[in-house]
């Protein structure tokens, strides 16, 4: 459980499967996607300035991924999708085949939308396992 005052976390994270996702139009991954990762927060989340998550908020997300060569790294996703919709689930547009394993928050790189009286309710450092939706 998080306290409101630590602002937002992390809740789930999976991996979607290429149907399920939207791509190619505003708020939605670029059409050069590889593969969508969809996490979920505990609230919803813009920039610490308050607009839509951005470039701004990018660098402090990475995913872990296990490439087909099986070795582990680290990556940033290229883009962010599902926006512009008020929910609490935002699409990490990845670039790099693999498998997604992990994916970490930085603290203080996103907000509550509503931020409580005298200033924003700023995410803590936040990391959560993906599940692999695509095998179901």
């Amino acid at each position: 459980m998080t306290l409101l005052a630590a602002g937002p976390s992390l809740a789930w994270a999976e991996r979607l499967p290429p149907h399920e996702v939207d791509m190619g139009a505003p708020g939605d991954c670029p059409a050069e996607t590889v593969q969508v990762v969809q996490v979920t927060w505990q609230g919803g989340v813009t920039e610490p300035s308050g607009d839509e998550l951005g470039v701004g908020a990018l660098a402090a997300h990475g995913v872990r991924m296990r490439g087909p060569d099986g070795a582990e790294v680290w990556i940033a996703p290229m883009a962010f999708g599902d926006l512009d919709d008020g929910d609490n689930n935002v699409d990490l547009c990845l670039d790099m085949a693999g498998v997604p394993l992990e994916v970490r928050v930085e603290a203080n790189a996103v907000s509550d939308p509503g931020p409580a009286q005298g200033g924003a309710d700023l995410n803590p450092e936040t990391s959560v396992i993906v599940y692999d939706g695509w095998a179901r």
